[in-house]
């Protein structure tokens, strides 16, 4: 009776163990730093995009990004959505979305001219 007592207590500790690892990953809190600045991209110097909104995950507000700024986004958990809008004259020349998923690293910083040019390192850990 006492074995079968501690067999069902250390697999409520480890269930609650797992749960709470699960509740980590999916609760953890990542800033994401959004970089319009001129870049080169194997040896070609691509420039900075004068204007550009981001959505990060189906935000109703966008993100605004002038030429050679930078942008803060808080986001949280592992898995998340972009939407690039890339404004020339006050109107949309572009438009790109994409899905990405980050891992435990605290802050990222995303390159708007890396991903746009389709560079698999447009992500990357700070």
């Amino acid at each position: 009776m006492k074995r079968k007592r501690l067999i069902v207590q250390l697999i409520l500790i480890l269930a609650l163990v797992g749960v709470s690892a699960v509740l980590f990953v999916i609760g953890k809190g990542h800033q994401l730093l959004i970089d319009n600045k001129r870049a080169t991209i194997d040896g070609v110097r691509v420039e900075a995009y004068e204007w550009v909104n981001v959505y990060v995950n189906g935000a109703k507000k966008p993100i605004e990004i002038e030429e050679e700024d930078r942008q803060l986004a808080k986001i949280a958990g592992p898995w998340h959505h972009i939407r690039i809008e890339i404004l020339e004259d006050g109107k949309v020349a572009k438009t790109l979305e994409k899905r990405f998923t980050v891992g435990l690293q605290n802050s990222f910083l995303l390159s708007l001219q890396k991903i746009v040019e389709g560079k698999e390192d447009w992500l990357t850990p700070r």
